[in-house]
């Protein structure tokens, strides 16, 4: 929707310019909001209150009390980005902009055919116009208004997906495609993206989404479509995929439909001495703190899961753990001892959000030895054989699907021998038989006695594989829960089953 102020002294001017206008906009498929001003002087003490809320503004050159030059020039003092255009009566005007910046200029009244020729050579900005006012009203109805003032490297990884979805949703296309748009995203934020599917199903878009989690997606599909080898081999409603049993859905590869179902899979370990202590660490970035005064313990093969919102530190907490981040205050002990950030880089394996960023070699092999002067060959190939990878071994790893490189990060970290491993959304594009695969691993490593920390939204994985849940929340601090029958109610609070 375009906002459009039309500043004119003479009333009928100001009407027959908005007619016309509202005729040209129609003719090239765009819609308009107008706001007529009968002076200057009311446009600019109106605009002082509504900074931002016009897109364009034809402004008549003759007007008496202030002329159209100098109320131009007002209001670019207010805002330096408004669109002007300049209306006149006299046909040998010749227009310069006057320093202003205008776009252009209408002779009085104007013809369809003058409207034409000038929306065509203000397009660009017009679009732009258009662009900021969907835009805005992306960001209000998807409710990401508090991200736009913020730098894009300043976000999480699931703030930034909802940065990706906001700008296809202004585009307000027919049809939409997501890939794994879940990924990297908060129980909330999933919660936010099913409602925000199905208004744009209510508009009448098609949506397509290819997906591994599927919960989200049951109340708002209307089919699901199964691809095997490339072709559609399934085809059901909702309800008809309801009533598939779940062990034939795990056999088809394909996680949970009902996260209220899920339960822990196993008690934890007995308790045992920590060998990792955090203590009242405050993390930041430019002396903002993200998080003040944690403090946690992790004895030798706990799997601990990093959970809650977006932004609520668990990627800074991670790297801090990695030596990655410096911590502005409290101190990481291992074994008793004071840990510095490059002793911690030293001992611990970070398996990140975006794998791509940590493959180097020429083949998968070569991959999980990468760096290592006395590689042990036989653990590699255990590794690649667990994670399904043995039979990809001679492939690059660009060549790989990325549910198949957060797999070759996870091994490289296994054979590197680290006895510190940190996984950010390690299951973010896996399948139920990946997801499976990596659960057996981590458990084996949980065996040798690694401390494991798994940053996840995903609720399944957390039952399949981990022993307790470190919830986050930022600077309100933090929630510590064991991953047991007797917590369940608590669990899934925490990632927003209902």
């Amino acid at each position: 929707m375009l906002r459009i102020g039309l500043c004119d002294d003479n009333a009928d001017a100001r009407l027959l310019l908005q007619d016309a206008l509202e005729r040209t906009l129609e003719i090239n498929g765009w819609e308009a909001q107008f706001f007529q001003f009968s002076s200057g002087e009311g446009l600019l003490d109106w605009y002082r209150k509504h900074v931002g809320e016009l897109d364009l503004v034809f402004l008549d050159m003759e007007m008496k009390a202030l002329s159209g030059i100098d109320t131009a020039r007002q209001l670019r003092t207010i805002d330096d980005s408004l669109q002007l255009v300049f209306c006149t009566s006299y046909s040998d005007y010749v227009f310069d902009g006057y320093g202003v910046g205008a776009l252009g200029y209408l002779l009085k009244p104007p013809t369809q055919a003058q409207l034409q020729d000038v929306l065509q050579r203000t397009q660009t900005a017009l679009l732009r116009a258009l662009d900021r006012g969907s835009l805005s009203a992306a960001a209000e109805e998807l409710g990401i208004r508090d991200l736009l003032g913020r730098s894009l490297f300043a976000l999480s990884g699931g703030e930034k997906q909802k940065i990706a979805f906001a700008s296809v949703y202004a585009m307000e296309p027919e049809v939409c495609l997501l890939d794994e748009p879940s990924s990297n995203l908060d129980a909330r934020a999933i919660e936010d993206l099913r409602r925000h599917l199905a208004l744009l199903k209510a508009q009448g878009k098609t949506i397509l989404v290819a997906e591994h989690r599927l919960s989200y997606l049951m109340d708002v599909a209307d089919h699901v479509l199964y691809l095997e080898g490339g072709r559609i081999t399934g085809d059901w409603t909702p309800a008809e995929f309801r009533r598939i049993p779940a062990q034939r859905r795990q056999e088809m590869g394909l996680r949970a439909i009902d996260l209220r179902e899920e339960r822990p899979a196993s008690p934890p370990p007995p308790a045992a001495a920590p060998r990792l202590e955090v203590r009242d660490v405050t993390l930041g970035y430019e002396k903002q703190p993200v998080l003040q005064g944690l403090s946690l313990q992790a004895a030798p093969g706990e799997i601990i899961a990093l959970a809650g919102p977006n932004g609520a530190g668990k990627t800074t907490l991670s790297r801090f753990l990695c030596g990655l981040h410096r911590e502005s205050g409290g101190q990481l002990l291992w074994e008793g001892r004071p840990q510095s950030p490059r002793e911690r880089r030293g001992r611990a394996g970070l398996v990140m959000q975006d794998v791509n960023y940590q493959l180097f070699a020429e083949s998968v092999a070569a991959e999980c030895s990468f760096g290592l002067r006395r590689p042990d060959t036989a653990l590699a190939e255990e590794a690649l054989r667990e994670l399904g990878l043995w039979e990809l071994r001679d492939r690059h790893p660009n060549t790989l699907s990325g549910g198949q490189k957060q797999r070759l990060a996870a091994a490289a970290a296994v054979v590197q021998g680290r006895e510190l491993l940190v996984f950010d959304e390690p299951t973010s594009g896996l399948d139920y038989d990946s997801m499976v695969r990596l659960a057996e691993l981590l458990r084996r490593l949980s065996e040798r006695g690694k401390v494991i920390f798994l940053v996840t939204h995903d609720f399944e994985f957390v039952c399949r594989t981990c022993t307790r849940v470190l919830a986050l929340a930022g600077r309100e601090g933090h929630r510590n829960l064991p991953v047991t029958a007797e917590t369940l109610p608590a669990l899934r609070e925490i990632f927003h089953v209902r």
